[in-house]
């Protein structure tokens, strides 16, 4: 469905399913199936950047996209707290992704040099 859209309704299409995809993966962390909530988080991420992307190229609805990758990410280090030990860090991995968007929208925003730091894809967990 977001890959299909463009422009403006893109980014909020996107934002929500980011929201969605942490909230699945939530779920699926809770019921104890760590493979396919660490997914869905990732899923979440992709998300987020397809969103962060199309507000920075847009130039509209950059402070929505900053605020609601502000909340995602808390969101995440929330969710975080709740996981074992051994499941903590790829979320924080996860977590600290988001805030590297975050930093991208703002420099964007704020007509700053965007970090020379590359987002690294995630890892992949075999």
């Amino acid at each position: 469905m977001a890959d299909v859209s463009s422009g403006e309704p893109c980014t909020h299409i996107c934002m929500d399913a980011a929201r969605a995809l942490v909230e699945e993966g939530n779920g699926f962390y809770t019921s104890g199936d760590v493979v396919k909530g660490l997914q869905s988080m990732t899923d979440a991420i992709n998300y987020a950047g397809k969103a962060t992307e199309q507000a920075i190229q847009s130039k509209k609805k950059q402070k929505q996209t900053e605020i609601a990758l502000r909340k995602l990410e808390k969101r995440m280090l929330d969710i975080k707290e709740t996981l074992n030990f051994e499941d903590k860090p790829a979320v924080l991995e996860l977590a600290d992704r988001i805030d590297k968007l975050r930093v991208r929208i703002l420099a964007s925003m704020f007509d700053l040099e965007p970090p020379t730091e590359a987002i690294p894809p995630p890892k992949e967990n075999k």
